[in-house]
């Protein structure tokens, strides 16, 4: 896998389709297929690892996302750091899904954006309103 943060769902034994998440400014055009997140400034710091307020979102979406296709879900922000998602709780981990076919790869960008859509939202918009961190007991479901 090449982009971070991306959601990760399990088909069945084997067989996954991944959806990336782009960051955008607030009324920002993305044209590539996968979640569009527009947050107000930069979702990284310094060391280009994800604010802790921005993974709080992500992880939101993700427990949406698996409440709405009913797939489990992997929320995966980099090489050795995601979060699987169940529907009351979340469990993060050093050890994303590494193993699995996945079934997208030989469609074409319209084929696939339809898939994605399929599966839950392509958009979401947090305004201008600046994201809070949520405590750690809050994020339990």
């Amino acid at each position: 896998m090449k982009h971070y943060p991306t959601f990760i769902y399990s088909l069945s034994n084997g067989y996954v389709v991944t959806k990336p998440v782009y960051f955008v400014p607030p009324g920002g055009e993305e044209k590539r297929v996968g979640l569009k997140l527009c947050v107000p400034g930069d979702p990284y710091d310094a060391f280009g690892n994800l604010l802790p307020n921005v993974r709080t979102v992500l992880i939101c979406l993700g427990r949406e996302e698996r409440l709405t296709s009913g797939l489990p879900v992997c929320a995966v922000f980099g090489p050795n750091d995601c979060a699987y998602i169940e529907e009351d709780h979340f469990r993060e981990s050093d050890s994303p899904p590494r193993l699995g076919e996945q079934v997208t790869d030989d469609c074409e960008p319209e084929v696939l954006a339809e898939i994605l859509a399929e599966l839950t939202k392509n958009e979401v918009d947090t305004g201008t309103r600046p994201i809070l961190p949520a405590k750690r007991n809050d994020l339990v479901f």
